[in-house]
């Protein structure tokens, strides 16, 4: 806390003082900062929630020409798949309940002949046959991307 000359009656006075005590000239204005601030935080806050609610509302769809249970099997092979190329499962772990999930699209194509049953079962077993047949995990983590891809686009818009 320094000590200033007041412009108008130069009597000295604290550097922190808005209005000069003798002749109550005012000395600096309340600033409109807080409130600037507050305003564009508030701006970006509302931009950032309808981003996000607009990313939401676009994503992961079900296909017209899907069945739900097919639908529900493919996206347990994306979850799946994505877990053991996250290293969340082992290699054992996801060829087990990937072949579960083979064996349960096979019945449900023997029931509907929907084709895209079929086209999803069949990205599956690739995507199994990748894990069962490959030596090096580098190899085995790109190309399980890849067909994981494929199956993505069977089962809505998911890319990695």
């Amino acid at each position: 806390m320094a000590l200033i000359k007041c412009p108008k009656c130069e009597s000295e006075i604290s550097d922190t003082e808005k209005i000069c005590p003798n002749c109550k000239i005012v000395l600096r204005e309340n600033s409109k900062r807080p409130i600037i601030f507050l305003f564009v935080g508030i701006s970006i806050f509302i931009i950032v929630l309808l981003s996000v609610a607009f990313y939401m509302s676009d994503t992961k769809s079900m296909p017209t020409d899907m069945d739900t249970d097919t639908y529900n099997l493919g996206v347990s092979a994306l979850s799946i798949t994505d877990d053991f190329i996250d290293t969340k499962i082992t290699l054992s772990e996801a060829q087990t309940k990937l072949e579960s999930i083979t064996s349960s699209l096979d019945q449900l194509y023997v029931t509907n002949k929907n084709k895209v049953t079929l086209s999803v079962k069949e990205d599956v077993t690739s995507i199994s046959t990748i894990m069962q047949s490959s030596s090096t995990y580098k190899y085995t983590s790109s190309t399980v991307t890849e067909k994981r891809n494929l199956l993505a686009r069977e089962i809505y818009k998911d890319l990695r």
